[in-house]
């Protein structure tokens, strides 16, 4: 039944492109559009149904591999940053370090609840940003949890969302089926875990997913070690107007062995840049006055949809993954060496400047903090959500329903 009932659909979206790539009035085209969305729809709906039909029957069953967590959750925030770009919602990804390179689990699963999960936060949230971070809660534990800003979950309702059909809002009813945190939640039991959530209304939802997954052994690629050494003590600074983005830049950065400066808006970005040497800039196109920064070598984290700025900076599509950024995938480019090291100079001279000062000594920051930290209640060793960056912790009243 599956196939029976997918591939006719498939071939509906498959012949709705085609259509769609031919010579069609203005009408046509819109026309043509909503024949297309309404499939994908009405597809979206086969699929809940069906993999709950098959849970239901103990047919569902998981294909563990390795896989790579931080490129896995970077990609799927990824294939979600264009809804999120078009209702104005920072998306953020945070892996704390201790999360191994490698790990051994239904990759393809865990998306689905990735996906799951953050489709409903963007959904809920109008204003303000949505933030998954990951950590391990064990040696073969691994804990997701999806953060949002959104309208938040009525003590009453924390139950119900998860039984089927149930949908929680005014105008849930209006999309989907109410079969996304049912299925959800019961992939987390199958993967050997389970889901939880803390919210308060008006001010946003917490749902945090743990699973088992094993690390797996992995060999880095030579190219890899290269970058990673490449990078070791380079200054480079990170303005981003969203402390969650910057805390997630700085997490990926401090990875490379980068000493991290940060700058919430141009103004201190500019002033930042005149008192010491960077070796480059990371810089979110978001950022207000970002016409008003000294040229230099950059990054820039452009948004999903969103035209980036004229210039010479390599422009990496946000949530950047921390390949992507230590290996500044955008034109194949390395970051410009660290001053006094045997190869400086050797890839062109620096812009700026970092081409007349030696990098600043002064006191280092702390790196950021584990998520798992602040996850966890004193003596309970269960997970809790982060308070000290959510904008307005939960109050005490607020309890938690693991399914």
């Amino acid at each position: 039944m599956s196939h029976e009932i997918r591939t006719p659909m498939t071939g509906v979206l498959g012949m709705t492109d085609l259509l769609l790539g031919t010579d069609l009035s203005p009408e046509q085209r819109e026309y043509t559009r909503l024949i297309r969305v309404s499939s994908e729809s009405l597809l979206n709906v086969v699929n809940d149904i069906l993999d709950l039909s098959k849970i239901e029957a103990g047919k569902l069953g998981l294909s563990p591999a390795p896989f790579s967590p931080r490129e896995e959750l970077a990609a799927t925030l990824k294939s979600l940053g264009l809804r999120a770009e078009q209702k104005g919602l920072e998306l953020a990804l945070i892996v704390d370090h201790g999360v191994p390179e490698v790990l051994e689990a239904d990759a393809g699963r865990l998306r689905q609840i990735v996906v799951n999960l953050v489709g409903n936060a963007i959904k809920f949230t109008e204003a303000g940003e949505v933030t998954v971070e990951a950590c391990m809660a064990g040696p073969s534990r691994l804990e997701i949890a999806v953060r949002d800003t959104g309208v938040g979950i009525a003590p009453d309702r924390r139950e119900a969302i998860f039984r089927a059909f149930e949908q929680e809002g005014e105008d849930a009813r209006r999309e989907g089926t109410g079969l996304g945190l049912t299925i959800t939640a019961r992939l987390a039991r199958l993967m050997g875990g389970g889901i939880r959530v803390e919210s308060e209304v008006g001010r946003g939802s917490t749902f945090l997913v743990e699973v088992a997954a094993i690390p797996a052994a992995s060999v880095m690629p030579s190219s890899w070690a290269e970058t990673l050494d490449h990078t070791k003590g380079l200054r480079v600074l990170v303005a981003a107007p969203s402390p969650t983005t910057r805390a997630a830049l700085r997490r990926q950065l401090e990875r490379g062995g980068i000493e991290v400066a940060e700058a919430a808006d141009a103004p201190q970005a500019v002033a930042l840049l005149a008192g010491g040497a960077f070796a480059a800039r990371v810089v979110d196109a978001a950022l207000p006055g970002l016409d008003t920064l000294p040229a230099g070598p950059a990054v820039l984290l452009s948004g999903v949809g969103r035209a980036a700025p004229a210039g010479p900076a390599i422009v990496i599509g946000k949530p950047a993954s921390e390949r992507e950024l230590l290996a500044r995938r955008g034109r194949g480019r390395r970051w410009p060496p660290a001053p006094g090291r045997p190869d400086a100079g050797a890839r062109g001279p620096a812009v700026g400047a970092a081409a007349a000062h030696p990098p600043r000594r002064g006191r280092r920051r702390q790196p950021v903090p584990s998520p798992c930290a602040s996850w966890r209640a004193a003596g309970t060793g269960r997970p809790r959500p982060p308070t000290a960056a959510t904008p307005s912790p939960p109050s005490a009243a607020c309890r938690s329903t693991w399914c």
